[in-house]
Order: C-alpha cells, then sequence, then structure tokens
C-alpha cells in the first residue's frame, strides 16, 4: 500500500512531468502555497468515499423497507 502523502505524490508527478523547467527550489516554494489552497476543501480518500456511499445505500435501503413495514402495519391496523 502507497503511504506517501497525496501532496507529496503530486510534487513528484509534477517534478517528474517539468524535469527542468521546475526546479526543485521552485517546487518546494509551491508545496505549501498548494497545501494550504486543497486544505480549504474536505478531501477523502476515493476509497473511503465508496465506503461511506456504500453504507449510506444500504441504510437508504433499510429505511425504505422500514417505511413499507409501518405502511403495511398501519393499514392492517386501521
Amino acid at each position: 500500500m502507497d503511504t506517501e502523502q497525496p501532496v507529496d505524490t503530486l510534487f513528484s508527478r509534477l517534478g517528474e512531468a517539468l524535469g527542468e523547467l521546475a526546479p526543485e527550489p521552485l517546487l518546494d516554494r509551491m508545496k505549501p502555497v498548494i497545501e494550504r489552497f486543497l486544505g480549504q476543501f474536505q478531501l477523502v480518500p476515493k476509497h473511503e468515499y465508496d465506503v461511506h456511499m456504500s453504507s449510506l445505500a444500504r441504510l437508504e435501503e433499510t429505511v425504505a423497507a422500514l417505511e413499507k413495514r409501518l405502511d403495511r402495519l398501519e393499514e392492517t391496523d386501521s
């Protein structure tokens, strides 16, 4: 499993892609600016997002089933 931070991965890829166009000191100066910018967002890893969405889908199914059950019970009670 990759333990490198996403920002570090981004800068590694930028350094590789830009080569000598973006020297190391420039990338070092850009890193805190981009980290502050990204810090404004509530970002989560994709796998965590997928887990939460899956849980939400199951919860919605459970609520729908309980609503149907409640409707049936109300109908028989009337």
